[in-house]
């Protein structure tokens, strides 16, 4: 039997000697998480896949989606790949420790969510484009498995402190290099934006500033509510600090949906004082602050208006008003063509891309939710979320989709037993 293994794990690793060297050292990782998932069927412990999960979440920013932005694998991005491993492994999380449902408040408004997108990603099979229907569903519903088995592993607030600062760590890794390289340029670690006015936006290793505003902000919110909930003074310093690179990103999105976080922080900690740094900042920067707002995009003539934006809605309310009356009402999945179109705007995507029953469907979902759930954790979020949605889509990227949906599970779950200031 000894000399069975012996002789298969020699087969398996000239098997994948010969890959590497055909398809390059990449292919490794897919068939690394293949083997890891392999041996995660053996766990049952609750503790464990509380781990496992929230390290595989953690590590993210600085791995998969820091180095592989930009690779792909048969023709899949990494880190979509990626993505899909994490719902695979909570998909199987959650029938291996036995998570009902029925144990959510609202528990059908997620369930309605993944149906609807699931069969929206269905439908764009009818193209025969296959990465494009689980791209879709992956930026649309790939967060739902998180909501319930989030719900479930985390039993109390200290667990959700506990989860949040593992979720942090490595994000603060992210604000510490990007508060260095925001003082010190590194010409590959910035990207230029702007036609007749340019300006160099702070990206490190991602694939663009987008990706990093995204991670800066998550790591915002999460030091805003652990200062709320525990006031201990590094937290609010790493808050300041975390603006800086914020700002080097050039994302007014991000900007103004920060903007509105810090007034909310302040306005929990019911003292402005909060606000003072912010605002002597936009005193001694408001000329530069005015340059970097009203500016077009490198690929768009300035008269293109506000960075090309206006353009990019102007052309997604033109596919909508001249779509048939179908596309117009359940949107352009429900038949080819089908493209993910970035329109630089939230509602705009899912007007096109979903129709005006999609558009409704999709916001009245997440307003129930958000009803459902205020509290100071999940107001920071939407705010992030559906203010930046009127110059952004961060909604349709898996990273966003899985950390909204993972706080959402925690409180449907738990909120009959908590009190929200």
């Amino acid at each position: 039997m000894g000399h069975i293994l012996t002789i298969s794990l020699f087969l398996v690793f000239i098997l994948l000697f010969f890959i590497t060297l055909h398809f390059g050292p990449i292919i490794l990782l897919p068939i690394g998480l293949a083997i890891i998932f392999i041996l995660i069927l053996s766990i049952q412990s609750k503790k464990v896949f509380f781990w496992i999960i929230a390290l595989a979440l953690a590590i993210r920013p600085i791995t998969i989606d820091l180095f592989f932005w930009n690779t792909y694998v048969f023709g899949f991005k990494i880190t979509h790949i990626y993505s899909f491993f994490l719902i695979a492994l909570s998909i199987f999380a959650i029938f291996r420790l036995k998570v009902f449902i029925k144990n959510y408040n609202y528990w059908i408004l997620p369930a309605l969510f993944f149906i609807y997108h699931f069969f929206m990603g269905i439908s764009i099979l009818q193209g025969g484009k296959i990465f494009s229907s689980l791209e879709y569903f992956l930026r649309s519903a790939g967060g739902i498995p998180f909501f319930f088995l989030i719900g479930y592993l985390l039993e109390d607030e200290k667990e959700l402190i506990k989860f949040l600062k593992i979720i942090l760590i490595p994000l603060l890794v992210l604000v510490a290099f990007s508060v260095i390289f925001t003082f010190y340029r590194v010409e590959e670690l910035y990207m230029i934006t702007g036609n007749q006015k340019q300006f160099w936006r702070l990206k490190l290793l991602y694939h663009d500033s987008t990706q990093l505003v995204i991670y800066l902000t998550m790591a915002l919110i999460i030091l805003c509510y652990l200062y709320y909930k525990e006031r201990k003074i590094y937290y609010l310093i790493f808050i300041y600090l975390t603006l800086i690179p914020i700002y080097a990103t050039q994302t007014r999105s991000a900007w103004v949906s920060v903007a509105f976080i810090m007034v909310f922080f302040s306005f929990l900690l019911r003292s402005p004082i909060y606000l003072i740094p912010i605002l002597i900042f936009g005193i001694f920067r408001y000329e530069d602050i005015l340059k970097r707002w009203d500016y077009a995009g490198i690929e768009f003539a300035e008269e293109a208006g506000f960075s090309g934006r206006l353009s990019l809605w102007k052309i997604g309310l033109y596919i909508f008003l001249n779509s048939d009356i179908i596309k117009q009402v359940f949107g352009q999945v429900v038949g080819p063509p089908f493209l993910i179109l970035d329109f630089h705007n939230q509602y705009i995507y899912w007007l096109v891309s979903n129709g005006i029953f999609g558009f409704l469907f999709n916001i009245s979902i997440l307003m129930i939710l958000f009803i459902k759930t205020i509290n100071p954790l999940i107001s920071m979020i939407y705010m992030w979320i559906f203010i930046s949605g009127f110059l952004a889509n961060f909604l349709i990227m898996p990273n966003v989709v899985i950390f909204l949906w993972s706080i959402l599970g925690y409180y449907l779950r738990k909120r009959e037993n908590l009190s929200f200031p």
